[in-house]
């Protein structure tokens, strides 16, 4: 199964199968057929992410917030709004918290347990993404300054801070042994 968030207000599932795709359900869009609308959703979902083990759950950023959804219902079990421009979301692989980049140098961590934001950490320079390693101690940061920070997780103390990058770094990724990373920047 995949999604696909988009400017309008709609979240769509989508199934494989071997004779092609099927879409299977519309989170939030009433125009599209077998679609659910659902209140209090009026914003494009601009970044959507699986939970790491349980493919019945997702979050999606838009304007407002952050929000979880339960696929099986189609329906939202968490909102929490958030009054800064989010940017990035990543999902720890133990799949107990969330952590949130922002265009105004915050990182959010959000605990899905409690349904809360637990952490809110400030940083002097962009960060746009993170990236969690597979054993979940460690977190990449791509920074506009073109640097990519390697941090410890959950406190973000900074180990080392990777300079390479003559432009901000966009994407950042850990392999999946999480013993080396791959970063990609852009031109401003």
């Amino acid at each position: 199964m995949f999604h696909a968030g988009s400017a309008d207000p709609s979240l769509l599932l989508y199934k494989l199968h071997p004779n092609g795709l099927i879409q299977t359900s519309s989170l939030a869009n009433d125009k599209v057929p077998y679609s659910k609308k659902l209140p209090g959703v009026a914003h494009s979902n601009f970044f959507l992410i699986w939970h790491p083990s349980d493919p019945d759950r997702l979050v999606s950023l838009d304007e407002e917030g952050i929000r979880f959804w339960d696929t099986r219902s189609a329906k939202i079990t968490t909102s929490l709004p958030v009054a800064k421009k989010l940017l990035y979301a990543v999902w720890t692989p133990n799949g107990n918290e969330v952590v949130v980049t922002t265009s105004s140098n915050v990182n959010m961590i959000v605990d899905v347990r409690k349904e809360a934001i637990a952490k809110i950490l400030s940083n002097s320079v962009e960060v746009n993404q993170a990236a969690i390693s597979p054993d979940g101690r460690s977190v990449l940061q791509g920074l506009g300054n073109g640097h990519i920070a390697v941090c410890d997780y959950p406190s973000f103390q900074n180990r080392i801070s990777l300079a390479g990058h003559m432009e901000r770094v966009l994407s950042c990724k850990f392999d999946p042994s999480g013993t080396s990373c791959r970063a990609v920047m852009t031109r401003r």
